[in-house]
């Protein structure tokens, strides 16, 4: 099973940060689910919500702040204080519809990474659609007895937000 951290590791560091990017490779991940919007004067950013004032100690929508403006933000003391002046960083749209109609869409368009929502997987959704071909990783995974199910289930990776858990539930930590 391929295990994603969430956001890096964002129950252990401030989400869609160096630190958090760090712990969770520090940790043995195979990977990193991320998020990237852009600002108002066009660059790109790691960010996941539209209001700054959800991970850093700025206010407004991300989308209506410069580059400049973010550089002066501290994105890491809201989840602690060993993490303050990180850097800004995070973005992104999921959707939990597992409609046969979405499903072709995703086959069709060759998309070969599936990421469900973990909250209503089943063994035998995952099954319907690896035999279609795709990589199935569960994403929102936010507790350890959906992260077990989504291991019962079958899934091909997880991305959550304790991947030291994840590692350990799987005989890799």
């Amino acid at each position: 099973m391929k295990v994603i951290g969430h956001r890096g590791a964002a129950g252990l560091a401030p989400e869609n940060t160096f630190a958090g990017f760090d712990l969770a490779l520090g940790l043995g991940v195979d990977g990193i689910e991320t998020d990237i919007q852009r600002t108002k004067d066009g660059q790109l950013v790691l960010f996941h919500a539209d209001h700054l004032d959800k991970t850093t100690n700025g206010t407004g929508v991300l989308q209506e702040t410069s580059w400049e403006e973010l550089q002066q933000l501290d994105a890491g003391s809201w989840f602690d204080r060993r993490f303050e002046k990180n850097p800004s960083a995070q973005v992104g749209y999921l959707t939990a519809d597992f409609s046969e109609e979405n499903i072709r869409k995703v086959v069709k368009t060759q998309i070969q990474c599936f990421c469900p929502r973990a909250a209503k997987i089943t063994k035998p959704l995952v099954d319907h659609w690896r035999s279609l071909g795709l990589f199935v990783r569960a994403c929102g995974v936010s507790n350890t007895d959906m992260m077990k199910n989504a291991i019962q289930a079958g899934v091909d990776g997880m991305t959550f937000d304790f991947p030291d858990l994840l590692l350990k539930e799987l005989g890799r930590a």
